[in-house]
């Protein structure tokens, strides 16, 4: 019979059982927000009642007993108390060799070390995160876990996204004006000098390119800053051809042409790089015109566009199929290029990746491209000149002009692929060269006559995307700014016409 007085087990009244029942209810004792998950070792308890049977000598610690303690600070008690009751425990046992106890002393310290280096080891000196916070950047670290940001689709981002984040996301889109677009569009970065693309650079606001709404026009914005054009490529003489006669009106390629400068816009505003030969990894760019215009890359290809409809129609669905390339360290000046993009995609992702207002800026971008240059600087006349103090009434002296030779836009936009192309796929670079022969010999009424057909097809679209909702043009514009190398002195333009 077993002995009656034996207090191998406490007793528990209903009292103790109701507590012991209700450890995970009582708060931390540190933080005093969240449920205890498990007590301390080093402190006093609140309550007694909590331990309800006794802890093996062998196992039972040296200090009070425990308080309930939240996770987060759990590494604060529990791992000076592991160090302290192991110490102590080599400490009392005098039937262990010498060598043991020093192996073991050696064992403690290597512990202790690698919890000095454990990075992830709570701080006695920082406070605990804010539970609300954590589970925040865990959800986020959780949802971005495995993905390649670099190459993600617009699906894939678009899937990533909570509810309510689509939802601001939309607002901000909707409404430019609104408060949130407004601070991207006025982020720090973007301010940065953003650059705009190199053929806007002198073409002044009109029917191509219409001024941005009031919505878009930053109050502090500095104006645009163009990125520098492309030098020309000299042509080999077994291409170069005669200057064009004025009754000569045949361009064979010109809307393949069309077509090629399209893509060559698309490529330079989704990669936000102007020129696209200064990209320090061209192969995106590459990638991104061969899936473009894969006429231009094929060695057999055989495509010549006989209209200005099968361009659209053709460029359009491919660019609509091109997979993205979001590059996160591009994001500066052309923030506002990418969350235009990307914005788009939202709008018309039913219809695809290029909406009709999208199209239509590539569309003003290529009649900008293939507008021919009707004047050509000369030289400079000082205004100093004309107040000449000898009065020998001499003619005034001309300055040269810089190094500026007389090509078309469309000339240097070639030059630039033809720079992308060569290092890599000089077949391509070659063809580059043949077109670029072709906008040489091309007489600059059939230039322009093409680039008015392209302007007019670009506000058609915009039209059918933007109906009753058409931007007023800019009308005018300055011929001339005063120089900034010269102490701010006007100069006049000697110009001669180069085609009317």
């Amino acid at each position: 019979m077993a002995d009656p007085t034996d207090t191998n087990e406490t007793i528990i009244t209903p009292a103790q059982a109701e507590a012991a029942e209700s450890v995970d209810k009582i708060p931390c004792g540190i933080c005093r927000r969240q449920f205890s998950r498990y007590p301390s070792p080093l402190h006093l308890p609140r309550n007694p009642t909590m331990l309800t049977r006794p802890i093996p000598s062998r196992l039972a610690p040296s200090r009070p007993h425990p308080i309930p303690l939240c996770p987060q600070s759990h590494s604060r008690c529990s791992e000076p108390f592991y160090r302290a009751e192991l110490e102590t425990d080599i400490r009392a046992e005098p039937s262990k060799s010498a060598e043991e106890r020093a192996r073991m002393m050696e064992l403690l310290r290597r512990f202790e070390a690698d919890a000095l280096d454990d990075p992830f080891a709570d701080s006695p000196d920082e406070p605990d995160s804010d539970p609300a916070e954590a589970a925040d950047g865990d959800d986020l670290e959780r949802r971005l876990a495995g993905m390649d940001l670099d190459g993600a689709s617009y699906e894939q981002l678009w899937a990533v996204l909570t509810p309510s984040e689509r939802t601001k996301f939309l607002t901000a889109v909707r409404d430019p004006s609104s408060e949130l677009a407004q601070q991207l569009l006025a982020r720090q970065a973007l301010a940065e000098e953003p650059l705009e693309p190199w053929w806007l650079a002198g073409a002044p606001p009109g029917p191509t390119h219409p001024p941005n709404p009031p919505s878009l026009q930053l109050a502090h914005r500095p104006p645009p800053k163009y990125a520098p054009r492309p030098a020309l490529v000299p042509l080999p003489a077994s291409l170069a051809r005669p200057p064009p006669r004025a009754e000569q009106r045949d361009f064979p390629l010109a809307y393949n042409l069309v077509a090629i400068l399209i893509a060559y816009a698309y490529a330079t505003r989704h990669l936000a790089a102007s020129p696209l030969s200064s990209l320090e990894a061209p192969a995106d760019a590459r990638a991104l015109m061969g899936r473009a215009v894969p006429f231009l890359v094929d060695r057999r290809a055989t495509t010549r566009f006989a209209s200005l409809a099968g361009v659209v129609t053709d460029v359009w669905s491919r660019l609509g199929q091109v997979r993205p390339f979001f590059r996160p360290e591009r994001i500066g000046g052309a923030f506002v290029g990418v969350f235009f993009l990307f914005s788009d995609w939202v709008g018309g992702r039913e219809q695809g990746t290029m909406t009709p207002s999208a199209f239509s800026l590539l569309l003003r971008d290529a009649a900008t491209l293939l507008a021919p240059r009707r004047v050509s600087v000369v030289g400079f006349i000082n205004d100093d000149d004309d107040d000449d103090d000898d009065g020998d009434g001499g003619a005034p002296a001309r300055e040269d002009p810089p190094a500026d030779p007389p090509a078309s836009p469309a000339s240097r936009a070639l030059s630039d692929l033809h720079a992308l192309f060569r290092p890599a796929h000089p077949s391509v670079a070659a063809k580059v060269l043949f077109y670029a022969a072709q906008v040489q010999g091309a007489p600059p009424p059939v230039l322009a006559a093409l680039a008015a057909e392209v302007g007019a097809k670009a506000r058609r679209v915009e039209a059918e995307s933007l109906v009753g909702a058409g931007v007023a043009a800019g009308a005018g514009a300055t011929l001339g700014r005063p120089g900034s190398g010269d102490g701010g002195r006007p100069k006049k333009a000697v110009v001669t016409l180069v085609d009317s």
